[in-house]
This record gives structure tokens, C-alpha cells and sequence, in this order.
């Protein structure tokens, strides 16, 4: 099915019932769904065709959905990236060949700034792009003919872009069609009991495949109302949840360690939720525990990416096992370990119908078993144990950094010998950046190396810690020790 014919199922079936809350405005099913078709006419009458890509450029809002949608029903491919991105921008603007972005007023700031760093050739490929406010996106909502035909696309031709870092290094395409979109989203409802019913608080960002299949698409597939926040607050998210009486609560390790930091076990209630999940990276015991103690709420993890959609997840009431296991296979999902490196442990692989397309630009990922890069086993009862990474890779609260792109950056710094970067264990965020470096001269301070990260990297790549080293640590056989 064509993703876009969710919002006309849920409009036909629950038009009075509420689809999207957000800063005290409430949005019905039959709304949103002309909101829709109004914003597609827009797109249309600027020029969007069904051959065109449209990148979304923006923090969780209406209007996120919105474009997300209409975008879809245009036929157009969207392209979803981490608000995050500075120079990886630029690749991906260029790549794409944009001539569509939606974004706010806040980051036309990075994207102006993007497009002064281009070269001149650069900045000719991109000389018909329309930057459109998610403003003008409701400008025409009140149109009388709303009438406007879908674009013509086929199930398997592409639907959406998602930039990732992924397991497999510096930000990268994965492609999805509409049918992979919808197998996946089966997949998941099939499995976790969403119903219209439920409240979901939308704070994870929708540029995540994690937020966009789990709590956008399977929220508002299933009837369900998204309570949308642009940023997590964790005073501002403790008070909702009890006010609004939010039913599930998607969020990353970080999150929960915060909420942790300000609940308040005698003021405040969660009374309401009757699932919380995390994905992202590994959920540590002391939060876990923390989180029950105060909530007496189970953490329960989720574990996925965005080649393959969600993999698994954890609905056993247990908090020590949600603790060592990331839970069983979903529906219509297959998971096997091989290339045993242990009795039990392995190389976990995975098979389903709604694993994505392939990477943009290069070879199709086909039907077969997709491998995760985590080395993992399976018990007698199918639950899934991530016991590490087959590659180094930091993980930073479910944000993925590739240490070979981070040291790229640093040793192209004149006053850099050698560099290591690396993850060290932190209990809030998982892991954080620490660069080894070995300096030329003494002239070279944190300072240069830090603003020139800035410069080119997402913020959170950025080494959180640079330590000064006479020498890089080194095998026996001379090359460099790169494990943490």
C-alpha cells in the first residue's frame, strides 16, 4: 500500500478523532488529511513533480507530517537528515540534486551557511532550489477544490532517503519504497499493541528511522494521537506525560537517564503509560533500575536500524531481562547469528520484507539475510542479546559516529602527527568521542582542533575529550590499536 493512503483510511474511519497535538493546537484525522492534499497543491504549483526529491530540514511539528505526506502523495521522494549536519549537508544537498527544501526559519540559518561554503560550480547545480517555511506549507489550507491527483508511482520505485550513519560509517542514504515503508510498519503493528486510542509522546526526532517507523508511521497508522514536542526537555516531557495522559513513550538511553534526574517520585505520576521504549544504544542497568524504582514502569528496548526497520523488541514485564536483551524478532521478521565467533555468539544477520532498498548509488541490498554488524546470540526462546560491534563504531545515545571520518578531519590540521579517535563508556550517553593525538609542535592547542570538528562535522561528533599522547597505542605488528 501507498503510505500516504493512511492518513485517507484514518480520515474516513476517525475523522473527529485527534491525530497531532502540538503546542495547545489539536489536529483530527479528516484535518490533517486535508492539510494534506492542501499542502501537496502548493507543492505542485511550485513546481514538485513526481521525479523530483524534497529534503525535510526540520524539528518534529505538524508541518513535519505534513510535508512528509503530501510529499508522498506527490510521488515525490523525500529526504530525511539529522538537523544536526553541517558540512554533511552540503554532500547530501549535492548528491540529491535538491530542488525541494522544507525547513524553518531557524535552519535556513545552516542551510544559508551551507550553500556559502559551496564552490561556484556547486552553487550552480543548485541555482533553481526552492527553500519553502513550514509556514507557507498551511498558507493555502483553506482552498475549496482540494481535489488533486496522486502522483504515478509504482510500490517498488523509491519513496524515501533516510541519511544515516548507521553501522556502516559517514552518512549515507538508505532508500525505502513505499512497499518496504508498509511491510515494515506490518511488521510493527502486528507486534506492539498500538490502538487509536493511545497517546504517543513524540519527542524523538522523526529524521530517525527509530522515531519515523515506531512512533510516527505506526502512531498514526494505527489511529493513535501524536503528542509532537521539538526538543526534549526533560522537566517539560515529565509534566506532559501526566497531563496529557500519554499512553507510550518512545525514547533513547539518554532521555530516561534524565527523567531519571528530575522525576520527582512523590509529585509527579506515570500512571498513564503503558509502554516505554527505547532504541538507539544499549540501555544501561543503573537507569533501567532507576527508571522502575521511581515510575514502576519496565524500559522496554527496541532494537533496529535503518537498512532493516525494526528487528526486534522487548514486551516482557521483566526488568533484568529488558536490561540484557534487546527481545524477540517481530512479526514476519527472521534473525539468525553466523560466523560464530563463541559456542553461541555470532554475527546477528537479518531477513524481512521490509529491510530497505539499498544504499543511494550503489548496489541493491537484494532479499537476502542483511547483516547488522553486531555480534549477539539468540536463546532457547528467541531473544536477542547485542553482546558488541563487529566494526568500531561510537555510539552515542543511538547517534552513530564512524572514528575513521572524525579522524579524517583532525589529521588534515597541519600541527597533527598521528590520530586515534575512539568511544569511552558514559553512563548517560553510552559512549563518547575521545581523540588521541600526537602533536607536531606544542603550538597546536584543543581549541583549533575543536573548531575545526565544528566546521565540519555534526556537533555531536565532535571529540567531547582530546588528550595529548607521545604515541598512538600499537600492536605488535605496528599498527594501531584502535578497540576502546
Amino acid at each position: 500500500m501507498f503510505i500516504h493512503k493512511l492518513l485517507y483510511e484514518n480520515a474516513e474511519k476517525y475523522p473527529d478523532h485527534i491525530a497531532l497535538e502540538f503546542n495547545g493546537e489539536s489536529i483530527s484525522y479528516k484535518q490533517l488529511y486535508k492539510l494534506m492534499i492542501s499542502a501537496a497543491i502548493k507543492l505542485k504549483k511550485l513546481g514538485l513533480t513526481s521525479e523530483d526529491k524534497l529534503l525535510i530540514f526540520a524539528p518534529n511539528s505538524p508541518e513535519f507530517v505534513i510535508a512528509f505526506f503530501s510529499s508522498m502523495y506527490l510521488g515525490s521522494i523525500v529526504v530525511l537528515a539529522d538537523t544536526k549536519y553541517n558540512q554533511e549537508l552540503k554532500n547530501i544537498i549535492i548528491e540529491n540534486k535538491l530542488k525541494f527544501i522544507v525547513t524553518d526559519e531557524f535552519y535556513t540559518q545552516k542551510i544559508d551557511k551551507v550553500f556559502n561554503s559551496m564552490s561556484q560550480n556547486e552553487r550552480k547545480l543548485m541555482e533553481d532550489m526552492n527553500t519553502i517555511l513550514t509556514s507557507q506549507l498551511r498558507e493555502c489550507s483553506n482552498e475549496i477544490d482540494l481535489s488533486i491527483e496522486p502522483g504515478h508511482k509504482e510500490l517498488d520505485d523509491e519513496a524515501l532517503i533516510l541519511y544515516t550513519s548507521g553501522s556502516r560509517g559517514t552518512p549515507k542514504g538508505v532508500i525505502n519504497t513505499n512497499r518496504t515503508l508498509y511491510e515494515a510498519l506490518c511488521n510493527y503493528q502486528q507486534t506492539v499493541p498500538i490502538t487509536s486510542s493511545d497517546r504517543l509522546v513524540a519527542v524523538t526526532p522523526f529524521f530517525h528511522s527509530y522515531a519515523m517507523g515506531s512512533c510516527m508511521l505506526a502512531g498514526l497508522g494505527s489511529g493513535a494521537t501524536l503528542i509532537l514536542q521539538e526538543s526534549f526537555q526533560p522537566k517539560k516531557i515529565i509534566r506532559l506525560i501526566e497531563k496529557e495522559k500519554a499512553t507510550i513513550f518512545h525514547g533513547v538511553p539518554y532521555m530516561y537517564s534524565l527523567i531519571n534526574e528530575q522525576y520527582q517520585q512523590e509529585l509527579q505520576d506515570f500512571e498513564s503509560l503503558k509502554l516505554c521504549v527505547s532504541a538507539g544504544g544499549a540501555l544501561s542497568r543503573s537507569v533501567a533500575e532507576r527508571f522502575y524504582e521511581l515510575t514502576h514502569k519496565v524500559i522496554h528496548q527496541e532494537y533496529g536500524s535503518s537498512e532493516t526497520g525494526t528487528i526486534s523488541i522487548n514486551l516482557n514485564e521483566s526488568v533484568d531481562l529488558n536490561i540484557l536483551s534487546v527481545g524477540q524478532a517481530l512479526k514476519n521478521v527472521q534473525v539468525r547469528v553466523t560466523n560464530m565467533i563463541d559456542q553461541d555468539v555470532g554475527l546477528i544477520e537479518v531477513k524481512n520484507k521490509g529491510h530497505s532498498k539499498g544504499y543511494l548509488g550503489k548496489e541493491q541490498f537484494g532479499c537476502d539475510w542483511y547483516s547488522t554488524g553486531d555480534l549477539g546470540k539468540i536463546d532457547s526462546e528467541g531473544y536477542i542479546y547485542i553482546l558488541g560491534r563487529e566494526k568500531r563504531m561510537i555510539n552515542l545515545s543511538g547517534l552513530k559516529v564512524d572514528p575513521s571520518e572524525v579522524e579524517r578531519v583532525i589529521a588534515s590540521h597541519d600541527g597533527v602527527a598521528e590520530v586515534l579517535v575512539r568511544g569511552l563508556e558514559h553512563e548517560d550517553f553510552g559512549e563518547i568521542v575521545e581523540a588521541l593525538v600526537v602533536r607536531k609542535n606544542c603550538i597546536l592547542e584543543e581549541i583549533n582542533l575543536i573548531d575545526l570538528c565544528k566546521k565540519n562535522l555534526a556537533l555531536y561528533k565532535v571529540p567531547k575529550l582530546i588528550r595529548w599522547v607521545d604515541e598512538l597505542p600499537k600492536t605488535s605488528l605496528g599498527k594501531v590499536r584502535n578497540g576502546h
